[in-house]
């Protein structure tokens, strides 16, 4: 069963996504049809198509080629993000497959444009109570349509044979504190970013930890146009560290091209690191949100959204801090306020001159 903070969301998500996503499809509607999750015709993109199917099973999903020794299919590979999203300590792997002889448009680097029939996956594991890790899920987005992906959950089975589809969600996975998303809580984040792809980006490759980068897909000619380097954040250590983990964290929603919007550009607040203009901190537009006075004090939150050199006045940091839930920062998927992740914030907002 979904938890009341999950339900509470999806309503508030749902009403904010009215015209972005008014071609979704409703979980509560799914049905198993012959091994596959039916979607409603009227949920179907406006490019028109076939209506979508789903797999019930995350071996049928092409991701491996034997899933009880966890051999990966031709063509799938793992990668990692440069800078991760807090998950409540779950520890993650990610895995992608590119259509062959298909690459990326990444003419607006910023802002990939992929092609059909991309996938991507993510698996998480999670310690129980007993400090045992335990393998949780694997939620997949496939790309079928221009502005059209599935995403959907698999579930791991006790004996790890198997995942089974899970497009309502499920709270308390496998024993655990970790709830599993719906279709639409996956939506509601992917959404807010144009061609819903988050951790797969150049910023987020500009890495050599293994695994796809961004230098393989320029080597690969994926990427069309492909850039001349790789892309790395500005300022000291302190400051890196600070936007990375802003931009990985926050800026899926707060970012200028986000359906998530504000009454005036000046009261934008982004976090999504753009790499033609990130040569200096201060160019960021995450350094906009310095001494930006918020309407929200009376809610109890500091009066500004970030304070140079003061975190306890910093209204970003008080969200990130706390855990109530019509409060706190990310809104989903986290119930444990990220230490470290608070602590790189905070030291990079002491850091900064009033």
């Amino acid at each position: 069963m979904m938890s009341n903070r999950a339900r509470r969301w999806n309503l508030i998500l749902a009403a904010l996504c009215i015209t972005s996503c008014s071609t979704d499809a409703d979980p509560a509607t799914l049905s198993g049809d012959g091994g596959q999750l039916a979607v409603p015709a009227d949920a179907q993109p406006e490019s028109g198509g076939s209506p979508r199917a789903l797999e019930l099973l995350l071996s049928e999903t092409d991701l491996y080629a034997d899933i009880s020794i966890g051999k990966l299919a031709a063509g799938v590979q793992e990668f990692r993000p440069a800078y991760f999203l807090w998950t409540d300590s779950a520890t993650k792997r990610r895995f992608v497959r590119l259509p062959p002889g298909e690459s990326i448009d990444s003419s607006d680097m910023d802002y990939w444009r992929y092609p059909i029939g991309m996938t991507l996956w993510k698996e998480f594991s999670r310690e129980n109570s007993e400090g045992i890790s335990v393998r949780l899920e694997t939620r997949m987005m496939r790309k079928v349509a221009d502005g059209d992906w599935q995403m959907i959950a698999y579930v791991w089975r006790d004996d790890l044979s198997d995942a089974d589809a899970a497009p309502n969600g499920l709270s308390d996975a496998r024993g655990t504190q970790h709830e599993v998303p719906s279709e639409t809580d996956c939506r509601s984040c992917h959404r807010a970013i144009p061609d819903n792809v988050l951790g797969f980006t150049a910023i987020q490759l500009s890495h050599d930890y293994g695994g796809v980068d961004l230098q393989q897909l320029i080597d690969e000619g994926r990427l069309s146009p492909p850039p001349t380097q790789g892309f790395s954040l500005p300022g000291d250590p302190t400051a890196q560290l600070a936007l990375g983990y802003l931009h990985a964290n926050c800026g899926h929603c707060h970012n200028p091209l986000s359906p998530f919007s504000w009454d005036t550009v000046t009261d934008q607040l982004s976090f999504w690191l753009e790499t033609a203009s990130i040569s200096t901190v201060t160019e960021t537009s995450t350094f906009q949100s310095v001494g930006f006075r918020t309407q929200t004090a009376t809610a109890g939150l500091p009066p500004w959204r970030i304070a140079a050199g003061n975190a306890d006045d910093s209204s970003v940091v008080y969200r990130m801090a706390t855990r109530d839930p019509d409060l706190q920062m990310p809104q989903l998927g986290t119930e444990v306020v990220d230490t470290a992740g608070l602590a790189a914030v905070t030291a990079w907002v002491e850091s900064l001159q009033p």
